[in-house]
Formats: structure tokens, sequence, C-alpha cells
């Protein structure tokens, strides 16, 4: 379970007192994966690099559970994920990977909506309680029934 993650050639997750910590690393998925309040980054590297890859590689019997994540992608036309399909929880904003949950945004459209995910979906304010700041998810200042997507409020 990897909730709160940055990956940009990296990934950072929560552990450790629930605070986000850095790891280097990519990653097949042959297992079980659930993704939930994450933001993952590409963008086109240096030649042979695999900066550009699709985030999300499920293969061999594995499965992929995503919510309330954002995927950006830099001078990339690619989709986001490859191999067996991924599950939607909702309010993920992707392209290619054909999520089709409540709230989803499958076409690589960098914009979002703020706020939108209602408190229980995807852990919001159950599960995940905390952004990557640290700071109170849901956010009590702003829609406190709902949390934002990706990684902060």
């Amino acid at each position: 379970v990897v909730g709160g993650s940055l990956l940009m050639g990296g990934l950072r997750s929560m552990m450790g007192g629930g605070r986000p910590v850095m790891i280097h690393l990519r990653f097949t998925n042959r297992g079980t994966v659930l993704l939930r309040f994450s933001y993952l980054i590409r963008f086109g590297g240096v030649a042979g690099s695999s900066m550009g890859a699709a985030f999300v590689h499920t293969l061999d019997g594995g499965t992929t559970t995503v919510g309330a994540t954002l995927f950006e992608r830099y001078s990339l036309t690619s989709p986001d994920c490859l191999g067996t399909p991924a599950s939607s929880e909702g309010y993920n904003n992707a392209k290619g990977c054909g999520f089709a949950g409540p709230g989803d945004i499958d076409d690589g459209n960098p914009s979002y909506p703020l706020s939108d995910v209602p408190r229980g979906v995807a852990g919001c304010g159950t599960d995940i309680t905390i952004d990557f700041y640290g700071d109170p998810r849901p956010s009590p200042d702003f829609r406190p029934d709902h949390c934002s997507r990706g990684l902060w409020e």
C-alpha cells in the first residue's frame, strides 16, 4: 500500500511515523499495489533513460488499484498504464489507463478539481488523515468533508 507518494525517478511513501521519506526505485507490479493520494511525474529525459516509461506496469497476474492520484507528464504522449489494466477507486487524473470511476479524468489533462474527493472514498479522512506536509486531510478550512487529489490539501 502506497499512500501519499511522489514518484519522479524515485518514490516518496508513507513510512515510519506516517511521514514521507524518499526511496529511489522503479517498479513493475507482479503482486498487489494500492496507490492513493499520490502524485506521479514523468518527462522526456535523456536518450536511453526510463523517465518516459509508463507509471503503472502491471504484469503476471498482479493487481493495481489507484485512487485520488495525479499522473503528470511533460513532453510525453505515451499512456500512463501498461499491462493488466489498473482498477480505479475514482478521482484520478491519468492518460490511457482506461479509468472510468467517479471523478476520473483519463485524457491527460493536467487540470483537475480541488477538494472533490468525498470523505471515505479512497480513504479520504478515514485511512488517510494527513497530507504530504502533515496537514489534516481533509482540510478543516476548505470543504471539510472532501479531500484534494494528490499529495496535499
